[in-house]
C-alpha cells in the first residue's frame, strides 16, 4: 500500500498520466522520441529510442505499483461495495502495466493480481485469460488460482463448463489440500456437474461428502457444518434444475392434466422440504438462496402463489442483496 501511495505521487512528464490505450500509446512513443530528439541534438536515434523505452518501463513500474497498492487496500476493506469500487479503480492501472509489459520478474504476480481483481468485479472472461497466464508462468499458483479459474469458466458469458470441470478436478487431485480447500473445490465441481446434467454423479458425490468422517478441530467443525448446508442446497438445486429441463420452468413442457401436476409435486416435495429446513437453520444468505430455489420448484409444480410468497420473503429478508434482485426479476 505504501509503495502504491508513493508511486501515485510520481509525476512523469507525459500527456497520458501513465494510463494509455493502444492508439494513444503509439502517439506517446512518437511524442517521446520527438521530444528526446529535440533535447539531445547530435545524439543518435538509437540512443533516443533507448531513452524512450526506459521511460516506458518506468511508466509500467509506476502503474504496476499503483494498481497493486490499490488492490492491497481493497483487500483490507470489509465493506463489499467499497472493496469493489477500489478494485474498479485499480484495474486500469494493472491493465496499463500489462499492456506495457509487467516489470521484470513480476509477470506471474501481475497476471495473478489482475485476474483475481477481474474475477471479483465480475469480468470473468478477462479473468480467465489473466489467471491462465499466471498459472502457466508460475505453476505454484495452481492451488490459489484454479478454484477461481474454474468458477470463472462456469460464469463466463459463454460458459466453459467442460473446461471448468476439468480445471477443478485437477485442483482436487492435489492430496495436500486442507479440508476447507477441498470443500471449496468440491462445491465448484458439483456446480459444474449440475450444469452438465450429471445427476447420478452429483447425488453420489453429495451423499459421500455428507457421510465422510474426518478428524477436525472445533473451528473446522463449524466450517464443515456450513459446507454440509451448501451440499444440501446443491442437492435441491440439482433436483429442481433436472425438473425444469424435463417439464419446463412453469411445467409447460409436459402438462396433460392433474396427473402430470401430481407427478411434479411428488418429485419435488423432498427438495422443497429440505430447502424449508435450510431457511430455518442456515445462515441468512444461504437461506435466501434456498427460498429462491423453492420458488422455482413451486413454479414447476404450478403453485404460483407459493412461489410468490417465497420471492416476497427474500425481498423482505435481504432487500438490497443479489438474491432479492433476482427474486424481483
Amino acid at each position: 500500500i505504501v509503495a502504491g501511495d508513493l508511486a501515485e505521487t510520481v509525476v512523469l512528464d507525459d500527456p497520458t498520466s501513465g494510463l494509455v490505450d493502444d492508439d494513444s500509446r503509439q502517439w506517446f512513443e512518437a511524442w517521446a522520441v520527438g521530444k528526446l530528439f529535440a533535447k539531445t541534438a547530435g545524439e543518435s536515434a538509437s540512443a533516443a529510442r533507448e531513452q524512450a523505452e526506459k521511460r516506458k518501463r518506468w511508466l509500467s513500474l509506476r502503474n504496476f505499483l499503483v494498481g497493486v497498492g490499490r488492490v492491497a487496500r481493497a483487500n483490507r476493506e470489509e465493506d463489499l461495495r467499497t472493496r469493489r469500487r477500489i478494485l474498479y479503480e485499480a484495474i486500469p492501472f494493472l491493465e496499463s502495466a500489462e499492456n506495457a509489459g509487467f516489470p521484470p520478474g513480476r509477470m506471474a504476480q501481475g497476471y495473478r493480481i489482475l485476474g483475481e481483481s477481474l474475477f471479483h468485479v465480475g469480468r470473468y472472461d478477462e479473468a480467465i485469460d489473466a489467471m491462465t497466464i499466471a498459472v502457466d508462468q508460475d505453476p505454484s499458483l495452481r492451488r490459489d488460482l484454479l478454484p477461481l479459474l474454474a468458477e470463472s469458466q462456469l460464469k463466463a458469458l459463454a460458459p466453459l463448463t467442460d473446461a471448468s470441470l476439468e480445471t477443478i478436478e485437477t485442483y482436487l487431485s492435489d492430496r495436500a489440500l486442507a479440508p476447507e480447500q477441498r470443500w471449496e473445490g468440491q462445491l465448484i465441481q458439483l456446480k459444474a456437474m449440475i450444469a452438465l446434467g450429471m445427476w447420478d454423479r452429483v447425488n453420489e458425490t453429495i451423499q459421500r461428502e455428507l457421510r465422510a468422517q474426518t478428524e477436525l478441530d472445533f473451528q473446522q467443525q463449524a466450517v464443515q457444518g456450513a459446507y454440509h448446508d451448501q451440499l444440501r442446497l446443491l442437492q435441491s438445486v440439482a433436483e429442481v434444475t433436472r425438473a425444469i429441463r424435463r417439464y419446463g420452468r412453469y411445467g409447460e413442457l409436459v402438462d396433460n392434466g392433474p396427473q402430470d401436476r401430481a407427478a411434479r409435486v411428488a418429485e419435488l416435495s423432498r427438495s422443497i422440504e429440505r430447502m424449508s429446513r435450510l431457511q430455518r437453520e442456515a445462515g441468512p444468505r444461504l437461506a435466501s438462496q434456498a427460498r429462491l430455489w423453492s420458488a422455482r420448484a413451486y413454479l414447476v409444480q404450478g403453485r404460483s402463489d407459493d412461489a410468490l410468497n417465497e420471492l416476497s420473503a427474500v425481498s423482505r429478508q435481504r432487500p438490497f442483496g443479489a438474491e432479492a434482485i433476482a427474486g424481483g426479476l
